[in-house]
């Protein structure tokens, strides 16, 4: 189990930027419907929900962690974003597949790459072998290129 660490020194400027315009456009748009203070907390409690864990997270991740931990379950948390250290591990072969949402991971190269999982057991398995056989067909973007 591979875990994200926090955001890279780079990134977070343009993260703060993105969490304060999203804040103020909130304010904004609610300030203009303050005659319908009914359909502003509708929204907010959909954008809540809609937000899923994303507001738990910290807990989520020390839950999980601890959770490992009793189970003795290896574990690496990143020190930034895992993408490196995920196709570090597959390159060396210590790991055969990466479960994730980020489509990022597809440029590094991983073998096989198990995408969209979901809790019913579907998800998209893309492996990197494949991605050629369209670049037969077609002379289109040839995805090997990557």
């Amino acid at each position: 189990v591979v875990l994200d660490g926090a955001s890279p020194p780079i990134k977070r400027d343009e993260v703060r930027r993105r969490r304060e315009k999203t804040r103020q456009a909130a304010l904004e748009r609610d300030s203009r419907d303050q005659e319908n203070k009914a359909k502003t907390l509708e929204r907010r409690i959909k954008a809540g929900k809609a937000a899923g864990a994303g507001a738990c997270y910290g807990i989520i991740v020390r839950e999980l962690i601890q959770s490992l931990r009793e189970e003795n379950i290896t574990f690496i948390v990143a020190p930034y974003e895992a993408d490196g250290q995920l196709a570090n591990l597959c390159h060396v072969g210590a790991i055969d597949m990466v479960i994730t949402e980020d489509s990022d991971l597809l440029c590094q190269k991983i073998p096989n790459l198990l995408f969209k999982y979901n809790w019913d057991g579907e998800g998209i398995l893309i492996q990197r072998n494949d991605l050629g056989s369209i670049a037969k067909k077609s002379r289109s973007l040839c995805l090997m290129d990557f």
